[in-house]
């Protein structure tokens, strides 16, 4: 079968946040960062959500470093007195942020037991298995265990952050009052657009006749993140598989008789929030 010949070298990715170079993400604070916090004994603005305002005062609010847990985990705040007690906790915290406007997206990675909601400046971001009612004494709407650091899109950054200092605020939620176990840990990362886009270098099989198409390795020009199976086509057909990472990636496409094979970058679809979803972008022919 034939491959038909491709110019790698001279490939772009379209401008996106959906493929984002390493260099044009930033940390805006850790994992195991130091939290302000309340316990649910009762609600800290009496039941509304001013507590998640920046100019909320919580310089009566402990602090401590994170994971703020019991039951699981190791290191950070340990809280002793949450079983059996209060189903829920109140975190806040600051970071900085310099052209927000330049921000294109925003991961938050947390590790957390049960669900939680998040307020970036007192707009909500995200819910994850949080309660519709905020009260101080309400419960997660699903159980989930710790472990395992997940990570989750915060849509169109540019609508609530603001040059310089930031609050977010998270409340966290147990499954019931008699739980085993709490967790919370987050970290929140920031990305740009890519001025300069990443660009293939190599493919593997290079163009031309192979006897076998199973597999393509595509090889960048710098670390690049944000990729998934189905941004590579094949005749028409997405790849089923993938792996990899920094600057190499193997597609693995379905078994058939190809033929003239010809690889083109994912079809049109929808932006889905976290990633600027891919126009039809051939891969330009020698």
């Amino acid at each position: 079968m034939k491959l038909k010949s491709i110019t790698a070298a001279t490939l772009l990715f379209l401008a996106g946040a959906w493929l984002a170079s390493e260099a044009n993400a930033d940390t805006l604070f850790e994992s195991g960062a130091k939290w302000s916090y309340y316990k649910g004994n009762d609600h800290p603005s009496g039941g509304d959500l001013e507590w998640a305002e920046p100019d909320f005062d919580d310089s009566d609010w402990p602090s401590g470093a994170s994971p703020i847990r019991y039951g699981d985990g190791n290191g950070g705040t340990v809280i002793g007195d949450m079983r059996n007690t209060y189903s829920t906790m109140f975190f806040r915290r600051t970071f900085t942020v310099a052209n927000p406007a330049q921000i294109s997206a925003l991961d938050l990675l947390v590790d957390y037991d049960d669900g939680f909601v998040v307020w970036i400046n007192g707009e909500q971001v995200l819910d994850v298995g949080g309660s519709a009612d905020f009260s101080h004494d309400s419960f997660a709407s699903i159980s989930h265990e710790s472990g395992n650091v997940e990570t989750f899109a915060l849509a169109n950054p540019g609508q609530y952050l603001v040059d310089g200092k930031n609050l977010i605020a998270i409340m966290g939620f147990n499954i019931n009052l008699t739980s085993s176990d709490f967790m919370m840990d987050a970290e929140l990362r920031s990305y740009r657009p890519d001025k300069s886009p990443p660009k293939v270098v190599s493919l593997n099989p290079p163009p031309g006749n192979v006897s076998l198409l199973r597999e393509i390795t595509v090889r960048f020009d710098e670390q690049v993140t944000g990729v998934d199976a189905d941004d590579l086509w094949l005749n028409g057909d997405p790849a089923v598989q993938l792996r990899g990472g920094n600057k190499s990636w193997t597609f693995t496409f379905a078994p058939g008789d190809f033929g003239e094979a010809t690889l083109s970058w994912n079809a049109p679809a929808q932006s889905d929030g976290r990633r600027h979803r891919r126009r039809h972008a051939p891969l330009p022919h020698r």
